[in-house]
């Protein structure tokens, strides 16, 4: 599976999901995809990250993957995966609370260079 398939993957998955708000795919500059080709960091903006952190079944809807570590940094959760394509995926979740508008990124013109938004669910 090639970067791209797995980004549509994400994006696809993230439109249909009521509880997601925003992803954004995060080090998107040119040197960072040389040089980490394989790797991919997304921010997801969800009501609740409870379920999705408990029941990480939805992982695999996105490939088979060989390892899933838990982070918990306070404000935001991690899950690092690595999926048996060679990709590896930080899903970095941030709970909403009711409060998703706080998160909204806009247009894609108001960002910076190395974000690129795949879900925006949110007010404009």
């Amino acid at each position: 599976m090639q970067m791209d398939q797995l980004i549509a993957k994400v994006k696809k998955w993230g439109s249909d999901q009521p509880a997601i708000s925003y992803i954004l795919q995060m080090d998107t500059d040119s040197d960072l995809q040389t040089d980490r080709s394989n790797s991919l960091k997304l921010l997801i903006v969800a009501q609740r990250i409870k379920d999705f952190l408990e029941q990480p079944a939805w992982l695999e809807d996105f490939g088979a993957y060989t390892k899933c570590h838990k982070a918990n940094h306070g404000f935001f959760q991690i899950l690092k995966v690595s999926y048996t394509c060679g990709v590896n995926v930080n899903f970095v979740m941030v709970e909403g609370n009711g409060k998703e508008t706080a998160y909204n990124f806009g247009d894609a013109d108001d960002l910076e260079n190395n974000l690129n938004i795949l879900v925006n669910k949110g007010e404009k």
